[in-house]
């Protein structure tokens, strides 16, 4: 899915669940092409995310990564504050959270934050 540059205005902070794989990965790194940093989730594989941080240098911009386990309610309240307090441009949530309904965190993100909310998804196809 490409990004297009007026979704969210160079310079800016987005944050974006699941950026260390599929769809949360291509959000982050299509961003920092557009000149966007980006704040991403991960759950358990920091060397992949360490991998998607290389990427968004390579674009020249910058990324932090944070490990979260949506199942987690105390860790997932937490990384709500945390937005808040970041106030940032646009946030993407990858609406396929583990342990967690994404819909929801939309919902509760865009009335807290006060800021472009896009649920994001991918379907995973197996032929056989």
């Amino acid at each position: 899915m490409p990004i297009e540059a007026d979704v969210i205005s160079p310079n800016k902070i987005a944050i974006v669940t699941g950026g260390s794989r599929g769809i949360g990965r291509n959000t982050v790194v299509s961003l920092a092409k557009c000149g966007v940093n980006s704040i991403f989730t991960y759950n358990s594989n920091r060397a992949e995310a360490e991998r998607v941080i290389g990427l968004v240098a390579q674009a020249g911009q910058k990324a932090i990564a944070l490990q979260l386990d949506t199942g987690n309610v105390g860790a997932f309240e937490t990384f709500v504050r945390l937005c808040a307090e970041l106030r940032p441009d646009a946030v993407f949530v990858d609406i396929n959270l583990p342990g967690k309904d994404g819909v929801s965190l939309a919902t509760q993100l865009a009335s807290l934050l006060r800021v472009p909310v896009i649920r994001l998804t991918e379907s995973q196809h197996r032929t056989t």
